[in-house]
């Protein structure tokens, strides 16, 4: 009988639950890798404790030599998780669990593996799984455009996907503003009050859910957890007295529109790992930049909070560089751009949709439309950003067609999140539609 393992992911992981008792109802054989005890505890009111493995801050005790059979990169591990810090002690912990899951994987007899690319572990397990045993790890995860599509990715930027073969016929792709925006949109409101944020101070401390010694996904403590909050606020109060002295846009000017991402996030921590200083890149754009040009800069709406002062300080000296205000609609902004710039936004998808060259420093799946390049320092030194777009623009293949076949291929109708946000992703017909996509791939 085949296997399929379940990385649990915090709220993710009761979504994962329903599709592995769907699974399991029809004679598969499931099995759960987590960090957290507490999320053990609840995998348990379902499944048998025999078929979860928990990984430990203490596993590195079990191995006083921890051995590698192969080579997984456990610094680029490190470097990427926004816990762990790049420590000999984490190194070695690394280590330790790459031995720890390598032996359970094997003994379950594993066939399939689903789980998120975010934390280190999940890496771990992926990097594994693909190296020793040839086993797929697959990342569910939306489409982004249209919002109610998802696919199956099996790389780490999210730019290969299981190939589906539904049958479904898509009309042509428009940009629309993906609906998890709203969400985050009406989250920011509330986040602005400090009512709001001393209630949610309190509130995580009584129930205990950001910190745990013994899971590695969370703060070991509460003074690093209690500090991290506080220079959140003072960063986000920060950011509102200095958007106020933001200088007004002159849109009628050439300009190309680079957007920020959100930090710490998977989209650009893991997806982008060597494109992850974001003041860098827009100094390098900024270098590459036509004399007679503007740069403009956008804040992510849901990262307001998450950059220091200084981030904008040592960035607004430069000439023709300008920051949009958080308010400033996007694909206004977008619509009068000569190229957007991202690592791997949506906001590039969405420009190749407008008719506007978009680049990412990123591979992404959606440069498989003509007018969403992926682009390289290299090529910003070497060919320059008027020679780019123009470039782009030549394309002569059909951006419409091309998209389109890609995500009749790749992609399915389906939702992929966490019940809180997402309450519609635990709608029995899209757990079983899933569920049966899942089995497609054994």
């Amino acid at each position: 009988m085949k296997t399929i393992c379940f990385i649990a992911n915090f709220e993710k992981t009761f979504f994962y639950l329903e599709i592995a008792k769907a699974l399991k109802s029809e004679g598969y054989l499931i099995s759960w890798i987590t960090t957290s005890k507490e999320l053990r505890k609840k995998i348990i009111s379902d499944m048998p404790a025999s078929d979860i493995l928990y990984l430990s801050p203490d596993d590195l005790e079990t191995f006083d030599n921890p051995s590698q059979n192969v080579d997984i990169n456990v610094n680029e591990i490190l470097a990427i998780d926004r816990i762990l810090t790049d420590s000999a002690r984490n190194k070695k912990l690394l280590q330790s669990q790459a031995i720890k899951i390598e032996r359970y994987l094997r003994s379950c007899n594993v066939n399939l593996i689903i789980g998120e690319l975010t934390w280190a572990h999940e890496l771990l397990i992926s990097r594994l799984a693909s190296e020793l045993f040839g086993v797929t790890y697959v990342n569910p995860h939306t489409i982004r455009i249209p919002d109610n599509r998802i696919a199956f990715f099996t790389d780490e930027e999210q730019s290969k996907a299981i190939a589906l073969e539904t049958g479904d016929l898509i009309d042509e792709v428009k940009a629309k503003k993906p609906k998890y925006l709203k969400y985050n949109d009406e989250k920011i409101k509330k986040t602005t009050s400090a009512t709001y944020r001393v209630k949610k101070l309190f509130t995580s401390m009584i129930h205990n859910k950001n910190v745990d010694p013994e899971d590695q996904t969370k703060f070991s403590s509460w003074i690093k957890w209690f500090v991290a909050r506080m220079k959140e606020g003072f960063y986000r109060d920060a950011y509102g007295l200095i958007e106020k002295k933001f200088d007004h846009l002159q849109l009628d000017r050439p300009y190309i529109l680079y957007t920020l991402h959100k930090q710490p996030e998977a989209s650009v921590d893991v997806i982008g790992s060597y494109f992850s200083d974001q003041e860098a890149l827009i100094k390098r754009l900024w270098t590459a930049l036509p004399d007679s040009w503007d740069l403009i800069v956008k804040e992510h709406s849901n990262a307001v909070g998450d950059r220091s002062p200084l981030f904008y300080a040592r960035l607004k000296g430069h000439p023709n560089l300008f920051f949009a205000k958080v308010s400033t609609d996007s694909y206004s902004l977008i619509r009068g751009a000569r190229a957007v710039f991202t690592i791997s936004g949506t906001s590039a998808y969405e420009a190749a949709l407008m008719g506007v060259p978009s680049f990412t420093f990123s591979n992404c799946f959606f440069n498989c439309h003509p007018l969403c390049q992926r682009v390289s320092i290299s090529d910003l030194k070497y060919k320059g950003i008027k020679s780019l777009i123009t470039e782009s623009l030549s394309s002569k293949e059909n951006p419409s067609l091309q998209l389109t076949a890609w995500l009749e291929k790749y992609s399915m109708e389906g939702q992929v999140g966490d019940p809180i946000r997402l309450p519609s992703c635990m709608e029995p017909s899209n757990i079983q539609n899933i569920a049966r996509a899942l089995k497609r791939m054994i």
